[in-house]
């Protein structure tokens, strides 16, 4: 299944904060998790991202939303990067939240997705 994978640059609180804030949204429960990440060389501790199983279209909104929302509340030098399925990333900031960018890239890798598996395989000789 494809997932949104997103990792914070804060405090460990503020990671647990954003989870918790995701696991809260109805459209989101029991589609996310926290896994470790690929720590940088120079980070002292483990490194952990949060992934959101997309199960359904609506939850690339939900996903969007929730963080646009969560990261406009914040007071702080906060920001979620998020990768997407295709690889692709946005990182979004605290201070200068794009509303609706988030939003718009993960709506562009869905109706990707979509136009891949509408096309049938090619015939067998």
């Amino acid at each position: 299944m494809p997932h949104v994978r997103l990792r914070v640059n804060g405090t460990p609180d503020t990671e647990v904060a954003l989870w918790e804030w995701l696991r809260t949204d109805p459209q989101l429960r029991g589609q996310t998790t926290r896994v470790p990440a690929p720590a940088p060389v120079e980070a002292m501790g483990a490194a952990t991202e949060i992934v959101v199983a997309l199960a359904s279209t609506g939850t690339l909104a939900a996903v969007a939303r929730t963080v646009e929302v969560w990261l406009t509340q914040r007071h702080s030098d906060v920001t979620v990067t998020a990768i997407l399925p295709d690889g692709r990333q946005m990182t979004l900031d605290a201070r200068r939240v794009p509303v609706g960018d988030l939003e718009k890239l993960l709506n562009t890798t869905n109706d990707h997705e979509r136009e891949t598996t509408d096309v049938p395989p090619p015939a067998a000789h």
